[in-house]
């Protein structure tokens, strides 16, 4: 049996664990939603999704293409 986080930097590790006990957090679970919304109006939603894609996107999804989830996969 692999491990499941036995490829990954400390640095990454580190990330990941920051961005699991943010999404646990009871004040980002309620002002997420709205303060995307408010990123979405003074910024843009194309600055706004690079944004998320680049800081906790990465962690949860594959990417933004089919190559980048045959890339994880393998």
């Amino acid at each position: 049996m692999s491990a499941v986080f036995e490829n990954d930097s400390t640095a990454l590790l580190m990330k990941k664990f920051i961005v699991y006990k943010l999404m646990s957090s009871n004040f980002f679970i309620n002002y997420s939603l709205m303060m995307m919304n408010i990123c979405y109006r003074i910024f843009g939603v194309r600055f706004t999704n690079f944004a998320i894609n680049n800081s906790v996107g990465s962690i949860f999804t594959s990417g933004e293409s089919i190559d980048s989830l045959i890339h994880d996969i393998n």
